[in-house]
């Protein structure tokens, strides 16, 4: 197939995402421009998006030695497939750019997504009016339900401690913006998880060793 280069150009921007901080998952609109190659407004052609928020932990520059955002439960599953089980794509219905090449697509997600923090992958095309080839953009950016984040940062390797060995773990609040604030009457819930391997009889009458979890406050 013979080589034909693109005659537009395209860019995305979501508001209130120029930090390092986050947005909510409500009423998320993209702002699209289109542009002729030569910078002269697109005019009246389609825009399509595609949208994925998936679940993340986040770090932010001016505080990269701490860890922010929910920690997946596993209730049982492995969190690679409890990952997948909170990953909600979209793929709002298609728009056309106005006389000044813009449009704006909202992003409509369900209002029933878990309490967890996400990133968004926004993927936007656009087309030319009369061969429909297209040009292709993608943006990113932080979403979570969540007013503040606490993050953590500990000496040591939280997932297996010597018995009776002494740790700290330093706490951190950040609002929306990324910006530090006080919090009051932070509370610190301890959670023992016992594993439990025993001996079952399964469906064909073999015996297998199975191992469980049980967590207790």
């Amino acid at each position: 197939q013979e080589f034909t280069p693109d005659t537009l150009k395209i860019s995305a921007h979501i508001p209130d995402t120029d930090n390092n901080g986050w947005i909510a998952p409500n009423a998320i609109t993209a702002n699209i421009s289109l542009r002729n190659l030569f910078g002269t407004p697109a005019q009246n052609r389609e825009i399509r998006a595609t949208a994925t928020l998936r679940p993340i932990k986040y770090t932010v520059d001016n505080f990269a030695k701490y860890t922010f955002g929910d920690t997946v439960s596993n209730n049982n599953l492995s969190q690679t497939s409890d990952m997948r089980q909170q990953t909600i794509t979209i793929k709002p219905e298609s728009v056309f750019t106005d006389n000044n090449g813009n449009a704006t697509i909202p992003l409509n997600f369900d209002n029933d997504i878990q309490n967890n923090t996400y990133i968004l992958n926004l993927t936007v095309n656009g087309f030319e009016s009369a061969s429909g080839t297209g040009v292709q953009t993608t943006i990113t950016t932080r979403v979570s339900p969540f007013e503040y984040l606490v993050g953590y940062h500990t000496d040591t390797n939280l997932a297996y401690i010597n018995r009776d060995s002494k740790h700290s773990v330093d706490l951190i609040a950040l609002d929306k913006n990324a910006t530090a604030i006080p919090l009051a009457d932070l509370q610190v819930q301890l959670t023992r998880r016992d594993t439990i391997t025993s001996l079952i009889k399964d469906y064909n009458n073999y015996y297998k060793y199975q191992t469980t979890t049980r967590d207790s406050i």
